[in-house]
């Protein structure tokens, strides 16, 4: 990951079943600690984007909330063909799926406290 303005992170998410789904995000806007604005896309092992697939313009906002963090993540899309085909793939659960495991893992810290 480089979390910096042009920086990249390539990544893979695998289903339990062992399904891979490859993307590379490049990142535009870091407003530390408030915002980041990358663009993500679907790639394939050697980050070389996949066509025919949307790319996504994800604004991730940042605001302290009583003793925590509140996180609002936006995605934008070029039309609204591009959102169905993610929905069509059932992207948006996968997308979901970081942060169920995200809450998993805080309560996890709260209850070994």
């Amino acid at each position: 990951m480089e979390v910096k303005p042009g920086g990249t992170w390539h990544y893979c998410m695998r289903s339990p079943e062992g399904q891979e789904s490859w993307e590379k995000s490049i990142y535009r806007k870091i407003n530390a600690p408030d915002r980041l604005i990358y663009v993500d896309a679907f790639s394939d092992e050697q980050e070389n984007e996949v066509v025919n697939r949307p790319t996504m313009l994800i604004t991730m906002d940042f605001s302290v909330e009583g003793t925590g963090c509140k996180v609002v993540s936006s995605t934008k899309f070029d039309s609204q063909e591009g959102l169905q085909k993610v929905i069509d793939i059932q992207a948006i659960e996968g997308m979901a799926q970081p942060y169920d495991c995200l809450e998993e893992y805080l309560e996890e810290l709260q209850q070994n406290k």
